[in-house]
């Protein structure tokens, strides 16, 4: 009697797994363009320009990918909340099409 099932969105009933997949889908880019494709992009500069490239550049371009990495996962996390994600319905930007979840109202 206590049980109902609920349409909640799937971002919103398991949002930290979409916190994850964020983290996955900016990550994964973010740290194979800076060690893969960032070397080769700053040493062509380099060559281009005559200038040398700065020791701590790709150290600094690590941290640069760690913070977006972060920080998408944080905003992902946030919206992910019912009530964020409530008004975010307002610009047709809510979490989606909602699934049953069996949730318990305490009854």
């Amino acid at each position: 009697m206590g049980e109902h099932l609920a349409l909640v969105p799937s971002q919103v009933a398991r949002p930290w797994r979409a916190f994850w997949r964020t983290v996955w889908a900016v990550g994964v880019p973010a740290f194979g363009l800076v060690l893969f494709a960032g070397p080769a992009v700053l040493q062509i500069l380099a060559d281009e320009l005559g200038t040398v490239v700065p020791a701590g550049l790709t150290a600094w371009l690590l941290g640069a990918a760690a913070v977006l990495t972060a920080l998408a996962g944080a905003v992902t996390r946030i919206m992910a909340l019912p009530g964020v994600n409530k008004w975010l319905a307002r610009f047709k930007l809510d979490a989606g099409t909602p699934e049953s979840i069996l949730e318990d109202d305490g009854a």
